[in-house]
């Protein structure tokens, strides 16, 4: 079975997708989408797709060394951390699972000006290995 700590992770961005979801189209998923049939079978789900069927996401597979950080990937901003400090730094997530990331001056530009901010999604391509923040077990620095 799984531990509590897993199924608190994806519950998170189970909740998390579904109420957004729920946001972005209320009049077709309007009060469908988070419901608790459906958050406990996208953790059924996702169960069997990480834990039977072995298949991980991309910031698992970089937090195991299993995958270089400098991968492809689009990720979604969870959460700007710190935005009037250097570095600016954001809380990206695949879906699955969180990343600490730090940003260069030309990002921490657009962050600041409000073109990116929480629920965007970013392409990244290059990432530098960063040191994760407290509360974190993958930190990548973003140019």
């Amino acid at each position: 079975p799984p531990s509590l700590d897993w199924v608190r992770g994806h519950f998170r961005w189970v909740v998390w997708k579904l109420a957004a979801m729920e946001r972005a189209f209320p009049a077709i998923f309007g009060g469908k989408c988070l419901t608790p049939d459906k958050v406990y079978l996208q953790i059924v789900n996702r169960y069997d797709k990480e834990v039977r069927g072995s298949k991980r996401s991309v910031l698992t597979k970089i937090q195991e060394k299993d995958e270089q950080n400098t991968a492809y990937m689009i990720l979604c901003v969870s959460q700007v951390v710190q935005c009037d400090s250097k570095p600016v730094r954001l809380l990206l997530t695949d879906g699955w699972r969180e990343a600490d990331a730090s940003l260069d001056d030309e990002l921490a530009r657009l962050v600041r000006l409000g073109r990116i901010q929480a629920g965007h999604k970013v392409r990244v391509y290059g990432a530098e290995r960063g040191k994760p923040s407290a509360g974190q077990t993958t930190g990548l620095v973003l140019t």
